[in-house]
């Protein structure tokens, strides 16, 4: 064998080569693959109920804001028939922050901060009820 890796060299060596130029080309494909699934994915339009629902409706989806854990859980059935949807409010008319995935951060340190920080996307449609639990010792 050795013999013919002699005689060959120009050949071995420019087939060694090949391979080693392929092999980063692969490695640089799967390591761009890679980083950009770990971005988060911009969308143009907002996201559709449909899309929210997709993992929303899952029972266990909670997050933990200052080690208490808050559920994420939205029924899709209940859901159908309120209001908003009847009225065809989309999840991201209120929830106007979230046009990518994975979602923003949580900075709140506890669920109530968390509602806290939520409430005021209330007052688009809300006006009134915003002003009254203001104004009220909620």
């Amino acid at each position: 064998m050795s013999k013919w890796i002699k005689a060959h060299k120009l050949q071995f060596g420019l087939g060694v080569l090949v391979i080693g130029a392929f092999m980063v080309l692969v490695a640089m494909i799967f390591s761009t693959a890679a980083s950009v699934s770990a971005a988060p994915l911009p969308q143009r339009e907002p996201p559709s109920n449909e899309t929210c629902l997709f993992c929303h409706q899952d029972q266990e989806l909670s997050v933990e804001i200052g080690g208490q854990s808050l559920s994420l859980f939205i029924d899709g059935d209940r859901f159908s028939e309120s209001v908003h949807a009847t009225e065809e409010i989309a999840c991201a008319d209120c929830h106007s922050n979230i046009r990518s995935f994975p979602h923003p951060e949580v900075t709140a340190s506890s669920p109530r901060d968390f509602s806290l920080e939520m409430y005021p996307s209330c007052q688009q449609c809300h006006g009134e009820q915003y002003q009254k639990v203001l104004d009220s010792v909620h």
